[in-house]
């Protein structure tokens, strides 16, 4: 049996917007993608690749709305919660975007780049224990000598300047606060919603026993250098 007549127009559409994506003629395979979806309004594919386009011409909106779609079609959709926590991320809305993560979590736990993710978004909330925790999670799972492993260690390395800073600030200005990181640092700074690695622990210890001085945070910029966040949507 041959194939329906508009299956092959859409396989054509999307072949064709494939060619013009590659020719940098985004806007006209935009509308081939568009086109191919109102033929097949049920296909997964073509939808993902809607949505993807969305995504990268910042129409973030209609990416999330073709996600949605998406969804519909395939409930279980890694790539459409993928493309719909990016669009929000770039429209500022991080709780959505965490909850769309959360569920990327769920579905596929063992993907480093989804714990990654969520613990850059829990530092933009200013949630240092719990961005500490999906970024130590994210470089214990990654893969070793990976890029997933480089970007968590670097994040963390990120996440570990931005609090040693203010700690340090913080004990400038209470005398006791730093007594009580000198007795017991990791119970205190978790008290104050702090996370630390091991080695940023030892070291703001070593800062409130005085065995370290504080002035010597700013020699050490060079090796808490700030990750460069990339947000992944596709393999």
């Amino acid at each position: 049996m041959s194939e329906p007549l508009s299956s092959r127009q859409v396989s054509r559409l999307r072949r064709r917007a494939e060619e013009l994506e590659e020719e940098g003629r985004s806007r006209e395979a935009l509308i081939c993608q568009q086109k191919a979806v109102a033929l097949a309004p049920n296909d997964p594919k073509s939808r993902e690749d809607l949505a993807q386009m969305y995504l990268e011409s910042s129409r973030y909106d209609e990416a999330i709305t073709e996600c949605k779609a998406l969804l519909r079609l395939a409930p279980k959709s890694l790539f459409a919660r993928d493309i719909m926590s990016v669009a929000y991320i770039q429209k500022g809305e991080t709780d959505k975007a965490l909850t769309v993560n959360d569920e990327l979590i769920r579905l596929s736990p063992n993907d480093p780049r989804n714990h990654y993710k969520r613990g850059i978004l829990c530092q933009q909330r200013g949630d240092w224990q719990g961005a500490m925790a999906s970024l130590m999670l994210a470089y214990r799972i990654a893969p070793p000598d990976s890029v997933e492993e480089e970007e968590a260690q670097e994040a963390i390395d990120t996440l570990d300047r931005h609090q040693i800073k203010q700690l340090v600030l913080l004990m400038s200005e209470d005398r006791g606060l730093q007594i009580r990181i000198a007795r017991d640092a990791e119970g205190t700074i978790t008290e104050r919603g702090y996370s630390l690695s091991a080695v940023a622990l030892s070291f703001i210890h070593q800062v409130a026993t005085g065995t370290v001085q504080s002035q010597v945070l700013i020699g050490k910029e060079n090796e808490y250098l700030p990750a460069q966040s990339r947000f992944r949507y596709y393999n």
